[in-house]
């Protein structure tokens, strides 16, 4: 540790990484190795884990379609529930989403779908 080799700590900043874990130090200044005199500050850069992806707008997609944009994007399908219309021009495509379109969520994050199922309506 930094107060092991008689060091402290100085800047703490905060880097995405997608490869190294959250609070793993990505970087140091100086770099290990370099001779400093004792009690010297050490500023660290830390990983705060991937960057944020951003949902995908899939209303009005076909569910198939919408689990393919789902995926790309880094993230899962999480609940599919139906609501009925009588506009059979709807049926099977997304009526809403949530989390919503153009919102920046960590990788992994589950995308509920409500999805029309379209049934005549008798009067």
């Amino acid at each position: 540790t930094l107060s092991n080799a008689g060091l402290t700590v100085g800047d703490v900043t905060r880097q995405t990484s997608s490869t190294v874990p959250a609070g793993t130090v990505i970087d140091q200044n100086p770099a290990a190795g370099t001779p400093v005199a004792p009690g010297s500050a050490v500023d660290l850069a830390v990983s705060s884990g991937p960057p944020p992806v951003t949902v995908p707008n899939v209303v009005g997609l076909s569910l198939q379609n919408a689990q393919t944009a789902i995926s790309r994007a880094n993230l899962v399908t999480g609940s599919v529930t139906e609501q009925t219309t009588g506009d059979w021009s709807l049926n099977g495509l997304i009526a809403s989403q949530n989390p919503a379109a153009d919102t920046s969520v960590a990788r992994g994050t589950s995308v509920n779908l409500i999805i029309w199922r379209a049934v005549t309506i008798v009067h």
